[in-house]
């Protein structure tokens, strides 16, 4: 069992007095005895009288709002933490296990350098079915999960690590303000042969910060996006995997074989494949020598280009993964055909492929635009453009027999739900659903 006395708990906080009084009553009903510094980061609501109040260790930063690197490295350097830190969002409510059982995945394995939890709102394989406090006891009661899993980055408002790291990994990094301080964190952790888990039996309940934050909070995020960006020299920062690949994979969870991702960036979707299937071969490649150089710590990934064909892991695969990749390709036909070499007989192609037909890019044809993004269906790096007819053409036409085609819909606007009906009247052999769907997950097997 969990010692307690081995944990301190940090709560940065800023002008969230109520939640602070919330996140520290629930740490002290779970969790008797255990230590507990908030950080009062320059608030100028109620929190410094409430903490005078409180027989609680904390820090006030009187003189105005400190990054979140400053902040974290001001308690690691002047306060008596204990062999674990626990850094937990005054958002955040714990539940009776949730501590406990991230510092039993840090014991678990000496690799182990960071555990975080699942939580209400993540993405991906992170995201627990949670709509309230109730919802969170209720499924660690009933939770039968055992093995934790490993990721890039844990995310998220609550995560724990041991101190003795920071003698490899070093300190937070005091340029970063919000919750982007740990996906940099996280990252030097896999740099120093550490790895980030997720601990399955470990749950937290997010609330919402305060609405008058908001925006001010979204303004750090992106300021701390950019400089991510430049630090690690790279667009991408998926941490989690996206479990649609492991849904159209169509294999035992205890059965072997091999994937190939193309365009993996640093390994989360390989991650998620192998923690569902443990003796699964994974692969990678990417065009990012930064995302490489990360991604090594996680899965057998390499640099270089699909496109330059020479690809050579000294094996052929059962299947090769394109997640949002082809439209970024100069030749995607090309390289489809070329996979033909690197696949075993009867494997399969996974992709995932946005749909320039969406509702969505209609709408702005018919206002005279075309309107590039940084994300999205027009990201700006788009070289082709794809329709449900190019792709099954795609296809077809290089030898492959399409399996499962598979669109996801978003929520439209009432704009954009009555503009459809209008667009079938002056189209041809079309459907509906091809307005509907914003991307299309495919699966097509290599014919004879």
């Amino acid at each position: 069992m969990v010692n307690v006395e081995n944990i301190t708990v940090v709560i940065p906080s800023w002008n969230e007095e109520e939640n602070l009084k919330q996140c520290v009553e629930l740490i002290e009903a779970n969790y008797p005895n255990i230590n507990i510094i908030v950080v009062n980061n320059g608030s100028t609501d109620g929190t410094q009288k409430w903490l005078e109040s409180q027989e609680i260790e904390y820090v006030y930063f009187d003189e105005g709002v400190q990054t979140v690197g400053k902040v974290l490295n001001e308690v690691i350097d002047n306060f008596d933490v204990q062999e674990y830190i626990c850094v937990i969002w005054p958002q955040v409510r714990v539940g009776k296990k949730t501590i406990t059982a991230m510092i039993d995945t840090l014991c678990g394995n000496e690799r182990n350098g960071v555990a975080g939890c699942r939580a209400n709102g993540q993405v991906y394989e992170q995201d627990a079915n949670i709509r309230s406090y109730g919802d969170l006891l209720e499924i660690e009661n009933t939770s039968m999960e055992d093995n934790d899993f490993e990721v890039v980055g844990t995310g998220g408002l609550c995560y724990c690590f041991n101190t003795k790291i920071i003698n490899s990994v070093g300190k937070f990094d005091e340029n970063l303000a919000y919750t982007d301080i740990m996906v940099d964190f996280q990252l030097r952790t896999l740099l120093a042969g550490y790895r980030n888990m997720i601990s399955r039996n470990s749950y937290v309940y997010e609330t919402e910060t305060k609405k008058e934050s908001a925006g001010w909070i979204n303004q750090l995020c992106v300021a701390d996006r950019r400089y991510l960006r430049k630090k690690w020299n790279t667009n991408y920062f998926m941490l989690a995997a996206n479990n649609k690949f492991n849904l159209l994979i169509d294999r035992a969870s205890d059965e072997k074989f091999s994937v190939l991702e193309v365009g993996c960036d640093m390994g989360a979707n390989l991650l998620g494949i192998k923690n569902a299937h443990p003796n699964c071969k994974i692969y990678g490649l990417e065009i990012n020598k930064s995302s490489v150089n990360v991604g090594k710590h996680v899965a057998d990934i390499c640099y270089g280009n699909i496109e330059e064909e020479n690809v050579d892991f000294g094996e052929k695969f059962d299947y090769i993964i394109f997640g949002d990749v082809l439209e970024h390709l100069h030749n995607p036909l090309k390289t489809i055909e070329y996979c033909r070499t690197l696949l075993k007989k009867d494997g399969c192609i996974v992709a995932s492929i946005p749909n320039v037909m969406h509702v969505s890019v209609m709408e702005q044809l018919l206002r005279g635009e075309f309107r590039y993004t940084e994300v999205g269906l027009l990201d700006r790096t788009h070289i082709h453009l794809f329709t449900q007819k190019e792709i099954i053409k795609m296809f077809t036409e290089t030898g492959y027999d399409i399996e499962k085609l598979q669109g996801v819909i978003y929520k439209l606007t009432p704009h954009q739900e009555e503009l459809i009906p209008k667009l079938m009247s002056i189209s041809e052999n079309v459907s509906e659903n091809m307005y509907q769907v914003y991307q299309y997950s495919v699966v097509a097997r290599m014919l004879s």
